[in-house]
């Protein structure tokens, strides 16, 4: 059970961080079949990286035309009159440079207008995991003081068989069943899992909030019901899709990469419900894969509150070994 603890704050932590790099162990028997893996992956990261070069070489050949038409005429005005059609132009360029920051600002209303505000949060979830088909269900609750502390309980057959309190500089954790109890700074955990932990975004993604959007926005598309919001960051593209009708987050496409590492991460968000005049995905699907592993993560909210006072109870029985 000790690994079972683990292994959901890793799930949780890895869809969570744009800066997630490779967790999964390999087997050595299985070489051919991840390398194989890893090259479909790096295809598709090539693939979206043609794209978006493709935008903004579309991008870069408007600008070019407007300079060289600028140019020409800065060439051919001799008075002054004519001088209004330089302002024209340069008017012209000002409000490309607008329109493309209005897009940035456009796409920041759109994340935000369903952003889920909370000083704290309660909620009990329903997960299963599942990776070569194998399957672990179990019940996890969580509460959520905000920027301050993260505390779950997971249960499984009626019983609590872990609890960890978590917050911005240490995690803990105790297994109930064998009796044994951790204590892990961030930089603890990067090492055993390999992911740069990021506590701001396991807010988020336990809440139901977007995350890896604090990139550079190069396309924001209105097609029929729906809205894609396209993101780029440092090591990570990301896509963002909404629905028109009420602003709701339905999907999440997050790539990342660093080095020859690439990982793909899927999100589908639905089942919306008011929760005390918030929109609440109250099912939550998250596909994750890399070259190592393809795993995935359900889970389905039961019971939301908000801003509700409570406690968050967490001590080490005293005959539980540390690891």
């Amino acid at each position: 059970m000790n690994k079972l603890v683990i292994l959901v704050l890793c799930l949780l932590f890895s869809v969570s961080s744009c800066k997630v790099a490779p967790f999964f162990i390999p087997d050595e028997n299985k070489k051919e079949k991840l390398s194989k893996r890893e090259d479909r992956l790096i295809k598709r990261r090539d693939k979206t990286e043609e794209k978006i070069t493709k935008k903004e070489e579309k991008i870069r050949r408007k600008k070019d035309k407007l300079e060289q038409i600028e140019g020409k005429i800065d060439s051919e005005v001799k008075v002054s009159p004519e001088d209004s059609l330089q302002l024209v132009l340069e008017k012209a360029r000002i409000d490309s440079i607008k329109l493309s920051e209005k897009k940035q600002e456009d796409a920041e209303k759109i994340i935000n207008a369903r952003r889920i505000e909370y000083e704290t949060i309660s909620s009990k979830s329903k997960m299963r995991y599942i990776q070569a088909g194998k399957k672990q269900s179990f019940n996890a609750n969580f509460k959520l003081s905000r920027d301050s502390a993260i505390w779950v309980s997971i249960n499984a057959m009626g019983l609590e068989v872990a609890r960890a309190y978590i917050t911005p500089v240490r995690v803990q954790a105790i297994d109930r069943i064998n009796k044994i109890h951790f204590d892990y700074s961030y930089n603890d955990i990067q090492k055993l899992i390999n992911i740069d932990v990021d506590f701001n975004t396991l807010q988020e993604i336990i809440v139901g909030n977007p995350v890896a959007f604090s990139g550079d926005v190069y396309s924001l598309d209105r097609v029929g019901g729906i809205m894609n919001i396209d993101i780029r960051g440092p090591e990570f593209i990301n896509k963002l899709t909404y629905q028109k009708s009420d602003s709701t987050l339905r999907q999440m496409q997050l790539q990342v990469f660093r080095g020859n590492y690439v990982s793909n991460i899927l999100g589908m968000l639905s089942d919306y419900t008011k929760e005390e005049r918030r929109l609440l995905p109250s099912r939550r699907v998250y596909n994750i894969e890399d070259s190592k592993a393809k795993l995935s993560l359900e889970m389905d909210i039961q019971k939301v509150k908000f801003n509700e006072q409570f406690r968050m109870p967490f001590s080490v029985p005293s005959s539980y070994e540390k690891k």
